[in-house]
């Protein structure tokens, strides 16, 4: 099965996988990120062990994943090749932060850095909105926020991007935000 990665990476010959077209080649400040691997609920001990094997320092903090904390960009690599109980590979934009109002969430998600070093300028963010005990209900206004801080962020006007489609997930649980970028498209 065919999986796609985040960046153009040196992958053995049996190994090809196509980039993902939506995301560009990073250049960060310390050459390290964090991921979240989902999974279904009950297998983080089947991911870990997976992991482990692959000698990927990691954590179960969350019930359905694991965290990868300072991982170097090959990781990101590894684990759409080798991991077989993962369904999803995220990328964490940022650190979270707090929202409560629609205009607060736009201008924090345009400060986030990650977008000028992932997106290409013609990506498309497709947003997922998920709210839970929030003060942020309407997922749909969370979105369309999201969305025109990414184009502030990355100096266009909205709506103006026809380039590769880049799924976003944004968490918004008790008006903390978790925004972070899939690099699976699809579950693995």
């Amino acid at each position: 099965m065919q999986r796609t990665i985040a960046a153009a990476v040196r992958v053995p010959s049996f190994h090809r996988v196509r980039p993902f077209s939506g995301i560009t080649s990073p250049k960060p400040r310390d050459g390290s990120f964090t991921l979240y691997l989902s999974c279904l609920p009950g297998l983080e001990p089947v991911l870990s062990k997976e992991l482990r094997t692959l000698d990927i320092p990691h954590s179960i903090d969350y019930r359905g994943g694991v965290n990868i904390r300072q991982a170097p960009l090959d990781t990101i690599t590894k684990c759409h090749l080798f991991l077989g109980s993962a369904s999803h590979v995220f990328l964490r934009c940022g650190r979270a932060f707090e929202a409560v109002k629609f205009g607060e969430l736009t201008r924090k998600v345009s400060r986030i850095r990650c977008w000028q070093q992932w997106l290409r300028d013609d990506a498309v963010p497709q947003i997922r909105v998920k709210c839970s005990k929030s003060r942020i209900r309407h997922t749909f206004a969370a979105a369309e926020s999201v969305e025109r801080g990414i184009d502030k962020a990355l100096g266009r006007p909205p709506q103006s991007a026809d380039g590769p489609v880049v799924p976003i997930l944004v968490r918004i649980d008790r008006d903390i935000v978790q925004i972070s970028i899939d690099t699976s498209q699809t579950p693995m």
